[in-house]
């Protein structure tokens, strides 16, 4: 037992009592805020997932706390921000085996699904040692031709993680966990529906776009969610399952304009990402600003359910934390410096030199106020 542990009952449950549903949660491979039309991409890249969001529950102003997809693999299942300051904790032996919000869910069969080796930063250690009995699904696992280095195309991974789920015994947890819209940004021929674009290098450079491939990767990556989506209501298996998408951390920290002015200014360009909580048959589909970090995602989860469950993570139910203006906590590797903010504040403070600075944001989201508001210093300390 540890100091944080505590049996939490949730306050907003949406699934009656009597009710399992299947969750599915998908890893969507460097798609941050930025990459996004619902948060102002002028480009447009993701009208499938646009549309997805007016119809979920999403957290418009969540991070991960920091860059790397192999800390936020570890995150996502442990709750514990993953903030070494060498390499990753995953690659740590002595780390792997960790406690995980997923093991309350005991009337759900365990799957994780990804199109690569398993192997690669010792993930798969860390998720058969830290989930109870799950089903580990990779690259050997599946029919599909290795199509790049990351493994079967996204597309393939979806539709043959259908196919098992389809199989399943019901209800199921699955995490799948897509890898393409990364570099090298493979794009494979002949994806049904999928037709490549040619932007020019002024859209690209507005889009915040390195290449052509890159803008396509991440058109290619909305393509395949909106075929996961297709693929479970033909199977008769939408309707009695929670989605939950997220991002591991945005591909480039470049400025975008078009996002709060605050993210620039504290340089946390990398760490925002979306957080979609999408079932017809549970969730109401609002737009919440609750700020949240990603040892949140499985406290969130948790919370929609009536039963209570055991915590041990610094992550909380979102729907609890609305409206009381907590803090969420982030950390820019390169400089260890550590960021918190709520909707009214935002401070940092680097671990080396020992600069501080804090300030107010305003009704626009541009930090204003430079020195001012200090009372999030204490907890940017205290996280790390």
């Amino acid at each position: 037992h540890g100091a944080l542990d505590r049996i939490v009952t949730p306050t907003a449950p949406v699934v009656p009592a009597d009710e399992t549903p299947n969750i599915v949660i998908v890893f969507l491979e460097s798609l941050g805020n930025s990459h996004i039309g619902a948060y102002g991409n002028p480009l447009n890249p993701t009208p499938n997932l646009d549309a997805l969001i007016k119809e979920s529950r999403w957290y418009s102003n969540f991070i991960v706390p920091a860059r790397s997809t192999a800390k936020s693999v570890f995150t996502s299942i442990t709750g514990i921000p993953d903030v070494t300051a060498v390499s990753t904790a995953s690659r740590n032996p002595y780390m792997t085996n960790q406690r995980s919000v997923i093991n309350h869910f005991t009337e759900h069969n365990k799957y994780y699904m990804l199109g690569g080796s398993a192997g690669w930063a010792n993930i798969s250690a860390t998720i058969t040692n830290s989930i109870k009995g799950v089903t580990l699904l990779e690259e050997k696992s599946w029919q599909s031709p290795i199509e790049d280095v990351w493994g079967i195309t996204d597309r393939d991974l979806f539709t043959e993680a259908v196919g098992v789920l389809k199989d399943a015994p019901q209800p199921y947890l699955a995490y799948i966990q897509s890898a393409a819209n990364h570099s090298p940004h493979t794009i494979p021929d002949n994806v049904p529906g999928f037709t490549p674009k040619t932007a020019t290098e002024e859209e690209l450079k507005a889009g915040i776009f390195v290449s052509q491939n890159q803008y396509n990767a991440v058109r290619l990556l909305d393509h395949n969610v909106k075929h996961l989506i297709e693929s479970f209501k033909q199977t008769n298996m939408y309707k009695d399952t929670i989605f939950v998408f997220f991002a591991d951390h945005q591909a480039i920290g470049t400025n975008a304009p078009f996002l709060p002015e605050y993210i620039n200014q504290f340089g946390i360009g990398e760490l925002p990402v979306p957080l979609i909580v999408h079932s017809p048959k549970y969730i109401t589909p609002e737009s919440d600003a609750t700020p949240g970090s990603l040892p949140d995602l499985l406290p969130t989860i948790a919370g929609l359910f009536s039963e209570p469950y055991l915590n041990t993570t610094l992550g909380r139910d979102l729907a609890w934390a609305k409206g009381k203006n907590l803090p969420t906590y982030g950390i820019v590797q390169s400089e260890r410096k550590s960021v918190v903010f709520n909707q009214e504040s935002i401070a940092s403070l680097n671990h080396i030199s020992g600069d501080s600075q804090a300030a107010s944001i305003d009704a626009e989201g541009k930090a204003v106020d430079l020195s001012g508001d200090n009372s999030l210093l204490e907890t940017a300390r205290a996280y790390f």
